[in-house]
């Protein structure tokens, strides 16, 4: 069995890859990942007035993971994201996963910002504690 996880960009290609190839995982979990190019700074989208930004939000249509949603089905989904992020905040992330057919699990880091540095052992208690029974069931 394979679980798929990433941190930020790699949080995104996670969402990314886990809707393009559900079948290929087991469970996936991106670690303040964003949805797409305009969820990672919202105040950057553009409403294409000429060719070029037509082109540019083109070249974006590959980050939505939000069209992908329902590849997910039955995906172990996990989401680990830092409550005071700044960079992915985590409002956007948790509200599109709550409406997902299947909601994911989620651990939220209370104080924690987008890097975890110096919070490896807080990080490794919270994620034992919401999914150790889960990961545990499936080895052997």
């Amino acid at each position: 069995r394979v679980y798929l996880s990433g941190h930020s960009m790699g949080g995104h290609g996670t969402w990314h890859l886990a809707a393009l190839y559900p079948d290929r995982f087991a469970a996936a979990g991106p670690s303040a990942g964003w949805l797409s190019f305009w969820s990672y700074r919202p105040e950057r989208a553009i409403e294409p007035r000429n060719e070029v930004e037509q082109m540019l939000a083109r070249a974006t249509l590959p980050s939505r993971t939000l069209d992908l949603a329902e590849n997910y089905g039955d995906l172990g989904l996990y989401i680990l994201h830092g409550d005071a992020d700044d960079i992915v905040e985590p409002g956007p992330v948790l509200a599109w996963a709550a409406a997902l057919a299947a909601p994911p699990k989620i651990v939220l880091l209370s104080g924690v910002g987008h890097f975890f540095h110096g919070r490896l052992p807080a990080l490794t208690e919270a994620v034992h504690a919401a999914f150790g029974a889960d990961f545990a069931a499936t080895q052997g």
